[in-house]
């Protein structure tokens, strides 16, 4: 279930559906807290509402749990490129 919220999340990140995609991955985390694709996105949607610091604590999150394991982070990052992406590599290993 946990996937299927992401899946979501990701679908309406890219439509620029923000809101419903935190609120989504915030369920998702509820189900399985150490996806750190689930901080990343959720990361980087905050990051585009204007929400910085909350943005930032995605990222570190998300570097934490994928230090652990990487669930394949690469091809969930792989169109975010530029500022952003910049942005999240501050925070992987």
């Amino acid at each position: 279930m946990a996937l299927k919220r992401y899946a979501d999340a990701y679908h309406a990140f890219f439509r620029a559906e923000y809101r419903p995609a935190v609120s989504l991955l915030d369920e998702a985390n509820g189900l399985h807290g150490n996806d750190p694709r689930f901080f990343y996105l959720r990361g980087l949607a905050r990051l585009r509402l204007g929400q910085s610091q909350p943005a930032t604590d995605d990222f570190r999150a998300g570097g934490e749990r994928e230090r652990q394991r990487p669930y394949g982070v690469f091809q969930a990052l792989e169109r975010i490129q530029g500022h952003e992406r910049m942005r999240i590599e501050q925070y992987r290993p």
